[in-house]
């Protein structure tokens, strides 16, 4: 095996996975933040419970 062709395998099989996780945890994220935000009747708390989460889960 080439030592280019291992980080095109490493990506090829790890791409689709990051990707997939980080727009689950990212809509997540949004949706929690926005139940929570309209619960506790702040609006703009929103950006800051989703930019904890988003740290949060990753």
């Amino acid at each position: 095996m080439n030592v280019d062709t291992v980080p095109v395998i490493y990506m090829l099989y790890s791409f689709p996975v990051i990707l997939i996780y980080g727009v689950i945890t990212s809509s997540t994220s949004d949706i929690v933040s926005e139940f929570i935000s309209t619960k506790i009747k702040i609006k703009k708390l929103e950006i800051i419970i989703s930019g904890v989460l988003h740290v949060v889960l990753v």
